[in-house]
């Protein structure tokens, strides 16, 4: 028989393995790989499969056949058994001693499986049984023997049984405790399958009925059916007593899985009715519970398996048994947190809400009760309740509209803000309040004053406020404290008033303990410029209220003085703060940064190291002042390294804060500093300073913001690229390099009339306004310049930029320019008017708006074009009456003297012009002086602030024209010589205009020795004039000169709903103009001499050197310099032959003043309407380049150093 015994050997598990010869192995370990799967059937069947195999018929007739003894031989019958008609006795005796544990047991016993491991094709390996058990089956074996007693045998069976069941069930319980200890996820299947099998093989008993529930929690992390099943079995095993909301809620879960719906509903329904024996162990919310009794468990994944599914119907039986046994109709989106998990949410909702309007149409045209759908709105109401997180604002907002639930409508407020969109915020919140049950919380009603509405949007604020009194009565003192600074800002001085009688009568004790309640009182004066009624409130904080003024009061009233420029008052306030209070860094940052704005470099150092000495804390506002005083008295160099090592030192602060070494806050990034660098590089059109210092600020990790890339939009401006700067902004709008700001585009407007393109500054004005940009006062000023070049808008081009709407080609009127700029001052004077929800910047401001007065000075320049002088003494009493009152009896401001001293020399009134000259000169060397700290006098024998160094540079040029006019070289001389000695510094147009004026009075001497001591020491030769007059453009380096302007920055721009959309420009190309591409680095300047600089094949200039002589600071002989001296010098070479004294006087000049007149005497004629003019064969009332504004009064306000607007500068 060793055929059959084989068979049945290879039916145990892993038996063929033992029944394979050597050879037979090794030959099936290098079979195929399908081969090798297939083999593996067979233990993987033994150690998994077969214990499921029911042999509960085979025990039972062996239970029968054990009351009589066995036969010694039993005839060979068929048998349920396998194979046991070929060894009848042994299969039985096998039998017998594997189930005689049931015969005194009522219930089947388990199947003994072996311990599960992962599937693989090696054989099951059982361990070597020790003593104990082998002496057990010893006995086991001998009472199953056919000479004992059948009663004797059963009874010593079931002691054995017993004592093994015990010993197995404590070390199952034990292995079970481990698996349950471990952490699993949703791919845990081994710990899932391990867990499972150990509890299945426990006895039945109080051991399994106890862990069936923490089994029941360990396996609800799988998704397979496999353990949905295990689930329900282990949920069966726990006691109902002994069932919580979580055990209902996963098995729900799980029928739900097995697709047994009307089982999860029938659950559901049981888990309501069984009431008070639930327990709710799922977290509860922070918003205040609106009912008595738990939530049911199980209802968010039954909404969820009717969402994914579009099951309407069984959704409204859900909702109808949730309400009849609960009794209420809400449910805490908490609760359906199984919802976020649907798929195409967005679609599930929208289906839904369909339905939702069809129920209320079908219920509001029935006519009987039975034709009433069943009400899904309270079900749909809380699952988007629970989905606005999941959504965005722009899915949920119309669901929420839909619903008109205040609840909804609040959370969905919430979740806007959370979302940083405080537009759908505030225009929820305006739908909110129309509700009829609208009772906003005071937590809504703070984050929408705090993220939303403050401190700009008017209207907002103002409705906050309404219904906060109106719901809740009077503000919190957070509340109060807000709307107090908020209405502080923009100077209402009523509602700060009425604000703070309430605040200080519900928080009497805030003003005995010093807070800042007494702020917002200064603040709405400082604000109004209103210095008379801040200086009275600040005395009564002492006088009236008992109180001591604190640091923050002090700072207030000195903030308000450096405002109003007034430097004097402010070192005064300083000074008394630092007496009465301690100072802190804001203190000094303010006072700092009005000296560094005058360029007060010994007065800034002097206020830095008393702040060290206080042991404050240096501030980036602190050292920003230092770099602006370094740049303006020309030591860009040591302001650099001040940056260099300031971020240096930041970032060694930034390594130890990631170190953990600091526990403070991050330190700051100082890019202030680097942009003020760069604002005066800028300044001196030098590119190639702007660019290194844009890669050193790379290097250093210095990181880049608006104010950065607002100083490159300068740089751009002031060398007249607009289409450099065009394509700036587009890289910022199509590829996020910064967030374009109104500044941004008013720095583009900058450049269009820096670059004579009027018509397409007003292109970027009207691009500005459909951005929803609020006209900001520089703006103003600039669509009023633009509207002046009416000599440069070309042919077809109507008053805002756009093509004609008629197609005429025909050229603007300049009187309907004017007309226009006129109106746009007038406009510009008022207050800013509603934007949307937004309300004016202040109210009833007590002094000008920002850059009024800049305003007042151009449209009296425009007047005097305009020969209008009646209408330039309404423009000067329109301003006093605008004027604080106690600056209406104060002299004008030194920006309107100049313009006036204009006006009055074109009225002939020379004497006018003389008085407000010698108070300009005064006034400005009174102010223009350096302050000490500790005395707050003036320096005696000191020069001139830095700021005002060049202060007189347009005043002075009427001087020049007046002293011509009247044929005075000696008074000309004398005013130059005068303004030198005070410490003044004349820019390039003054220097050439004194040139110019001295050769026309006949001081030819004098002209010559001018010119060569300070204009060609800087001169760079004819090669770039020549260039531009041929026509042929320039190669390699050199482009044409300062005038010679690309006019098609926006040839293919579309202003009108699309933001310059061009597809020929490259990102590199966007950078590297954008930081000024080494395409541009300079060669260093040649030295000036007689030779390369004045001959025929002096070398073109780079592009970077004419930018750099395009600076106004950039002392260089123009050409109409050197035509009038021509003319002088040719007028004293005709009279040589007949006067002896001009004979000597022209080889002296030739002597002692080389560099000019061999430039002149190399100078090439070109025919131009220019040099007709200079030589006299011209029309002598043509203006030079066709502009008296650029020659003789340089109204130009694109200087970023600007103060002279205030009052008294």
């Amino acid at each position: 028989m060793p055929v059959l015994d084989r068979t049945a050997a290879s039916l145990e598990p892993c038996g063929l393995q033992r029944l394979l010869p050597q050879t037979a192995k090794a030959a099936a370990a290098a079979s195929t790989a399908t081969e090798r799967r297939s083999r593996t059937l067979h233990p993987t069947f033994w150690q998994y499969g077969v214990a499921d195999l029911e042999l509960s018929q085979t025990c039972q007739s062996l239970v029968a056949a054990s009351s009589s003894p066995v036969p010694q031989t039993e005839p060979l019958n068929a048998s349920s058994f396998l194979l046991d008609f070929l060894y009848p006795n042994g299969a039985l005796r096998f039998l017998k001693s594997s189930y005689l544990r049931v015969l005194g047991d009522r219930r089947p016993a388990a199947v003994i499986r072996r311990p599960s491991r992962p599937y693989s094709s090696l054989p099951f390996s059982t361990p070597e049984p020790d003593a104990t058990s082998q002496t057990i089956d010893s006995i086991t074996t001998n009472l199953a023997g056919p000479s004992f007693p059948v009663e004797a045998r059963k009874a010593a069976a079931t002691t054995t049984s017993r004592g093994r069941a015990d010993d197995d069930e404590a070390s199952l319980v034990q292995e079970l405790e481990d698996v349950l200890q471990t952490s699993v996820t949703l791919y845990s299947t081994e710990a899932f399958d391990r867990a499972w099998d150990v509890y299945s093989r426990l006895p039945f008993g109080a051991h399994k009925a106890e862990l069936a529930h923490r089994v029941l929690l360990f396996l609800t992390p799988s998704r397979r059916p496999t353990e949905a099943q295990r689930i329900v079995m282990a949920f069966s095993a726990i006691d109902t007593a002994e069932r919580d909301a979580a055990a209902v809620s996963h098995t729900i879960r799980a029928l739900l899985r097995l697709n047994d719906r009307e089982g999860a509903l029938a659950l559901f329904r049981q888990g309501l009715a069984a009431g008070e024996t639930i327990t709710a162990t799922t977290a509860t919310t922070k918003t205040t519970t609106r009912s008595k009794q738990p939530c049911p468990p199980g209802l968010g994944p039954l909404v969820a398996d009717c969402l994914q599914r579009a099951a309407w119907d069984m959704l409204a039986d859900v909702w109808a048994i949730y309400k009849e046994k609960v009794g209420r109709s809400e449910v805490e989106a908490v609760e359906l947190k199984e919802v976020l998990e649907v798929a195409n949410l967005q679609n599930r909702l929208e289906q839904l809400s369909a339905v939702v309007r069809q129920n209320m149409e079908a219920a509001a045209t029935a006519t009987t009760e039975g034709e009433v759908p069943r009400s899904v709105t309270g079900i749909f109401a809380a699952v988007v309740l629970a989905s606005l997180h999941r959504l965005t604002c722009a899915d949920s907002i119309p669901f929420v509209r839909q619903l008109k639930n205040v609840w909804i409508y609040e959370a969905f407020i919430h979740v806007a803000l959370n979302n940083g969109q405080k537009a759908e915020a505030s225009e929820a919140y305006g739908e909110y309040r129309q509700l009829r049950l609208f009772r906003p919380r005071r937590a809504t009603l703070a984050r929408l004053v705090q993220e939303a509405y403050y401190p700009d949007d008017v209207r907002g604020m103002e409705s906050v406020l309404k219904d906060w009194y109106r719901v809740h009565g009077r503000p919190s003192y957070w509340g109060l404290q807000k709307f107090m600074a908020f209405y502080a800002g923009r100077g209402d001085v009523t509602s700060v008033n009425r604000l703070w009688n309430d605040f200080s009568a519900a928080h009497p004790g805030a003003l005995e303990r010093g807070e800042d309640t007494f702020a917002h009182l200064l603040k709405v004066h400082a604000v109004r410029g209103d210095i008379e009624q801040l200086e009275q409130v600040f005395g009564e904080i002492t006088t009236v209220h008992h109180q001591t003024a604190n640091t923050t009061c002090w700072n207030i009233r000195l903030h308000a003085h450096v405002e109003r420029g007034r430097f004097g008052e402010a070192m005064r306030v300083f000074e008394q703060l630092c007496a009465a209070v301690e100072p802190d860094g804001y203190s000094f940052g303010t006072i700092m940064s009005l000296a560094g704005g005058r360029g007060d470099l010994e007065l800034v150092l002097e206020l830095h190291a008393a702040a060290e000495a206080r042991g404050l804390a240096v501030t980036e506002a602190m050292l920003d002042p230092i770099v602006e005083a370094y740049c303006q008295n020309e030591r860009l160099d040591e302001a650099e390294r001040l940056c260099v090592s300031t971020a240096r030192s930041s970032g060694e602060k930034t390594d130890s804060a990631q170190k953990g070494t600091l526990k403070k806050r991050p330190p700051q990034s100082y890019t202030a500093l680097w942009n003020t660098l760069l604002r005066h590089h800028a300044f001196r059109h030098d590119l190639v300073s702007v660019n290194r210092v844009l890669k050193r600020m790379s290097r250093l990790a210095v990181a880049y913001d608006g104010g950065t890339y607002s100083a490159l939009l300068f740089a751009l401006a002031q060398c007249r690229q607009p289409r450099r700067a065009v394509e700036l902004l587009r890289a910022a709008q199509d590829e996020g390099l910064f967030r374009p700001t109104a500044q941004h585009y008013t720095l583009l407007m900058m450049a269009y009339v820096r670059s004579r393109q009027p018509h397409r500054a007003l292109q970027v004005n009207r691009l500005m306004h459909h951005l929803g940009f609020r006209r900001t006062s520089r703006q103003t000023q600039l669509v009023i310049k633009a509207f002046s070049q009416w000599q440069e808008f070309p042919p077809g081009v109507d008053a805002n930029g756009l093509p004609a709407a008629d197609g005429s080609t025909t050229s603007l009127d300049r009187r309907e320019l004017l007309a226009k700029a006129l109106r746009e001052f007038q406009r510009s004077l008022a207050p800013l008017p509603s934007d949307g929800d937004r309300g004016p910047a202040t109210v009833d401001a007590v002094r000008l708006p920002l850059g009024a007065t800049r305003r007042f000075s151009f449209v009296i320049f425009m007047l005097v074009q305009a020969r209008d002088f009646v209408g330039v003494e309404e423009v000067v009493q329109l301003y006093r009456s605008l004027s604080p009152p106690d600056d209406r009896q104060q002299p004008l401001p030194l920006k309107l003297c100049n313009a006036l001293m204009l006006s009055d020399f074109y009225e002939g009134r020379f004497d006018r012009v003389k008085e407000t000259w010698r108070y300009v000169l005064d006034r400005t060397v009174e102010i223009g002086r350096p302050h000490d700290w500790s005395t707050t006098n003036a320096r005696s024998h000191s020069p001139i602030v830095a700021r005002l160094r060049y202060g007189l540079t347009d005043p002075l040029k009427t001087m020049q024209r007046l002293y011509t006019a009247e044929g005075d070289a000696d008074g000309l001389v004398r005013t130059i010589q005068e303004v030198l000695a005070a410490g003044f510094a004349l820019d390039s147009k003054n220097w050439n205009h004194y040139v110019q004026n001295l050769a026309r009075l006949g001081r030819t001497h004098d002209a010559f020795a001018v010119c060569e001591q300070h204009l060609m020491g800087q001169w760079s030769g004819f090669a770039v004039l020549r260039a531009r007059r041929r026509g042929g453009g320039l190669d390699g380096d050199g482009v044409g000169g300062v005038n010679d302007v690309d006019r098609d920055g926006l040839h293919n721009a579309q202003f009108d709903g699309d933001l310059f959309r061009s597809d020929d420009v490259t990102t590199s190309q966007l950078l590297a103009a954008a930081r000024a591409a080494e395409a541009t680095t300079a060669a260093p300047a040649r030295p000036p001499n007689n030779n390369s600089n004045t001959n025929s094949g002096s070398a073109r200039l780079s592009r970077a050197q004419q930018l750099l002589e395009g600076a106004p600071r950039y002392n260089r002989p123009m050409a109409l310099t050197f035509m009038v001296l021509a003319k002088a010098y040719m007028d004293l070479e005709r009279s040589a032959p007949w006067s002896s004294a001009a004979e000597r006087h022209f080889h002296d000049l030739a002597i002692r003043y080389p560099k000019a007149v061999h430039a002149v005497r190399t100078m090439v004629r070109m025919n131009s309407r220019l040099e007709g003019r200079a030589f006299g064969d011209g029309d002598p009332s043509e203006t030079p380049n066709g502009h008296e504004h650029g020659l003789y009064f340089d109204h130009d306000d694109d200087d970023p150093l600007d103060l002279s607007a205030v009052h008294g500068a």
